[in-house]
């Protein structure tokens, strides 16, 4: 997988791209990975961060990844891990 920073603001805002990559960096079509007719090549994540007086409130937004793709399922375990990570830390 190969990504691209887009926008960079600290405790904010965080926006890339992100390709399927080989070993080398060669960015891959999504037919060459398996995947289906009309899927992007390149997708952009944008991680928005506010801060709610002591917490931390996250909104995180993949454009060009269908709600039903196995890349939905990676990221809903990624942030299910997550929370249980912050979770785990703040309990007494």
């Amino acid at each position: 997988m190969s990504s691209t920073d887009q926008l960079v603001r600290e405790n904010e805002r965080l926006v890339y791209t992100e390709s399927m990559s080989d070993e080398d960096g060669n960015v891959l079509s999504p037919s060459d990975i398996g995947m289906p007719e009309g899927h992007p090549t390149t997708t952009e994540i944008i991680v928005e961060l506010e801060d709610l007086g002591g917490r931390t409130k996250m909104v995180m937004t993949h454009a060009g990844i269908p709600e039903d793709s196995p890349g939905a399922a990676g990221w809903t375990m990624a942030l299910d891990k997550l929370a249980a990570y912050v979770g785990a830390q703040s309990s007494p």
